[in-house]
């Protein structure tokens, strides 16, 4: 499931921004390994690399925007999953902006 929205709550300097949020309903990220996904070099596979969050996060952050990871709590669009995780990249807003129109 992919959905947009304004996002407003910000918990840094940043301010509002335009979120894309990818949903799945896979089996979920470990809490473990979801604090380390950003991090260069972390991977769970075998013949993974362990670069490609990284290097989102820092394509995310040169650009002023954010990219974080959550897991999936039974929602209104997975009520009898629970199961899941929701990516959401959010870039930021120009000054002043809150339509399609506003983000960089």
């Amino acid at each position: 499931r992919i959905e947009t929205r304004v996002d407003e709550a910000a918990d840094d300097d940043r301010g509002a921004g335009v979120a894309i949020v990818v949903t799945d309903t896979g089996p979920g990220i470990p809490a473990e390994s979801a604090k380390r996904v950003f991090n260069p070099f972390f991977t769970t596979r075998e013949t993974g690399t362990g670069l490609g969050l990284a290097i989102v996060h820092r394509i995310m952050d040169a650009h002023g925007g954010r990219v974080s990871i959550s897991p999936v709590q039974g929602n209104q669009h997975q009520p009898e999953s629970g199961r899941g995780t929701a990516v959401a990249l959010v870039f930021p807003l120009r000054e002043g902006r809150k339509d399609a129109e506003a983000y960089v």
